[in-house]
């Protein structure tokens, strides 16, 4: 639904409302006149039929593409039987229709001029500038017709037109205000409308964006776990198919081999399943987290491990605070898997210009350029952080351990 459709439904309901207590105003007057003078008058009664007759035009069941130009039709209509309302000289017009100006003064609870300016500014409201224009001409024409005719009848005529052309300026400068104020509010609308579809394009865009993050995190995980078992199991048992017919002893050994290997992987899997439902950063925080994965690695691997923090402790964005814990998990894991390491050793050093993360081991080490299947953990690492705008640097050579160093900037930390 458009807004301009919009504000011609909201137009349709103010002048229904409008039209009840109009109703109701007539039917007060009328009560008071047959209480005081004990007499009936039929300016009460077609002031209220006529009312009622415009509530109903506004309230028929208008096909959508017509509601506009009806409702445009009902308002002027009611702007020029107010209009005539406020003819000087009532007796001119009470010849072509003396029921509903005779005992006007009765009937007049209420300034008639507030009911020409209601169709008015709601012609105003629901169709802008021109209809601000329309509704002004078209109570002008009227109004100085009226004018013209009591000229010729009064003697006051500069005092006549003069009130005419008074009544027609406010109207115009009144229905123009509403109409600026009008465009202008859809104008914000619209503008909101907009920002509201971009701001949806963008979360759904963010969504997708964490959504491709998520699955490369769990391909790097399951990575780690299942495919790195699994080949390793396919290998023995590609050996013990080939022993079973020339060496049963090492077809056994093989065999005990495969069995390691598969609860190896079991529990690997099991951790990775088990991370992917918590996240022990919301409850630790990243130091505290931190300390619980050395203290694991500790009682699995009987190795020793140190925890090292310094400088002020300040806290990191959740994202990168997140790169950061991810990085120490896959660090450790490859220290666990592939490094046969005695000491492990993480250091965090906080600064007001930076953020380091380093992670050291004492094992066997690799060849970086020739580091086969671990590859793609590596790459899993540099792409986490060049994500979260960090600088990762791996420090490895065979024989003499691995070093992982993540930096992250001052600002934005």
């Amino acid at each position: 639904m458009s807004y301009s459709f919009q504000a011609v439904r909201d137009a349709k309901r103010v002048y229904v409302i409008v039209g009840l207590i109009r109703c109701l105003l007539v039917g007060i007057a009328a009560t008071g006149i047959v209480l005081v003078r004990h007499a009936t008058t039929g300016a009460p009664l077609m002031a209220f039929l006529v009312s009622a007759l415009l509530v109903a035009l506004a309230l028929l069941p208008v096909p959508v593409r017509a509601l506009r130009g009806w409702l445009a039709f009902v308002l002027a209509t009611d702007m020029g039987l107010m209009s005539l309302r406020l003819l000087p000289d009532s007796s001119i017009t009470a010849r072509a229709a003396p029921e509903w100006f005779a005992g006007a003064a009765d009937v007049t609870v209420a300034e008639p001029f507030l009911f020409v300016l209601v169709p008015l500014l709601l012609l105003a409201w629901a169709y802008g500038k021109p209809g601000a224009l329309f509704g002004t001409l078209w109570a002008a024409a009227i109004q100085l017709g009226g004018a013209v005719l009591c000229v010729a009848r009064l003697d006051a005529a500069p005092v006549i037109i003069a009130d005419a052309l008074g009544r027609i300026v406010l109207m115009l400068s009144i229905s123009l205000i509403i109409a600026v104020l009008a465009g202008r509010q859809r104008a914000q609308i619209d503008e909101l409308e907009r920002a509201h579809q971009r701001l949806a394009t963008h979360a759904a865009t963010l969504e997708q964006l964490a959504v491709s993050r998520e699955r490369n995190r769990m391909a790097r995980d399951l990575h780690d776990t299942l495919a790195h078992s699994l080949a390793a199991l396919t290998i023995h048992l590609r050996a013990l198919r080939t022993a079973l017919d020339h060496d049963p002893q090492e077809a056994t050994e093989l065999a005990n081999e495969a069995v390691e290997i598969a609860r190896a992987g079991l529990v690997e899997s099991r951790q990775a399943i088990q991370a992917l439902r918590s996240d022990p950063l919301t409850n630790l925080g990243l130091v505290g987290a931190i300390r619980g994965e050395l203290e694991s690695l500790r009682a699995r691997l009987g190795i020793h491990v140190e925890l090292l923090v310094s400088g002020e402790s300040i806290d990191l964005s959740a994202e990168r605070e997140l790169t950061a814990w991810r990085i120490v998990e896959e660090a450790l894991r490859n220290v666990e898997r592939h490094a046969m390491a005695t000491r492990v050793e993480v250091r965090l050093a906080y600064g007001s210009d930076r953020f380091v993360l380093v992670v050291e081991d004492d094992g066997q080490g690799f060849d970086a350029a020739d580091a086969g299947a671990s590859q793609f953990g590596l790459a899993g690492m540099r792409e986490r952080a060049s994500l979260t705008d960090g600088e990762l640097v791996i420090v490895t050579t065979p024989g003499h351990g691995t070093s992982v160093r993540l930096t992250y900037p001052g600002g934005g930390l």
